[in-house]
C-alpha cells in the first residue's frame, strides 16, 4: 500500500541519495550535498511535495512543482528507489488525485529528456499524450537530449 505524506527533514538522506542515483534524469548535473539537498527543501514553499511511503518504509518522492494557478496547470514528477517501477501508476493516481480532485488543476504535465527510455515507456504505456518535443534543451555525458513533454487532463478518467 502507498502513503503520501508531507516532505520532513528525516526524509531528506533518502531523498538526497535517489536525486543523485538519477540525475542523468533530472534537472541536476552533479551529485548533491546534504547542504544543498536542504536548500532544495527550503526552497520548495511554491511545489507540493511528498514522500512516498510503502508500508511504513520510504521508497520514492513525488511533486507537483510550478503550479501556474492561472491557467490551471502543474507539472508532475516521480522518483522511487527503483527510478520508474510497478508502483509508479500507484503513484501517478494519487499524485493526479491530488492535482485534479483537491487543487482543481485541469491540466498535468510531465518534461523527460529523450535518453529516459524507462519513463517515456512508462508514460506511453499509461495514457500520457505527448503535447510536444524541444531539441537539444539538456546536456548530459557529453551530448544533447532533447525535452519531451506529456499531459493528462481532468476529463481523463482516474
Amino acid at each position: 500500500m502507498i502513503e503520501l505524506k508531507r516532505i520532513e527533514r528525516a526524509d531528506l538522506n533518502f531523498i538526497k541519495n535517489i536525486r543523485n542515483k538519477y540525475k542523468q534524469f533530472l534537472r541536476q548535473k552533479w551529485d548533491i550535498n546534504e547542504y544543498e539537498q536542504e536548500q532544495w527543501f527550503l526552497s520548495c514553499k511554491d511545489h507540493i511535495f511528498y514522500t512516498v511511503f510503502e508500508y511504513n518504509n520510504i521508497i520514492g518522492v513525488a511533486g507537483l512543482t510550478y503550479p501556474d494557478w492561472i491557467a490551471r496547470k502543474v507539472e508532475l514528477s516521480f522518483i522511487t528507489e527503483n527510478y520508474v517501477d510497478e508502483r509508479s501508476k500507484e503513484i501517478e493516481k494519487k499524485m493526479l488525485e491530488i492535482a485534479f480532485l483537491e487543487l482543481n488543476f485541469l491540466k498535468v504535465f510531465v518534461e523527460i529528456y529523450s535518453n529516459d527510455l524507462q519513463k517515456k515507456e512508462y508514460l506511453e504505456k499509461n495514457g500520457w499524450i505527448k503535447e510536444g518535443e524541444i531539441p537539444n534543451t539538456y546536456y548530459n555525458n557529453d551530448e544533447y537530449h532533447n525535452s519531451l513533454f506529456y499531459a493528462k487532463y481532468r476529463s481523463v478518467k482516474l
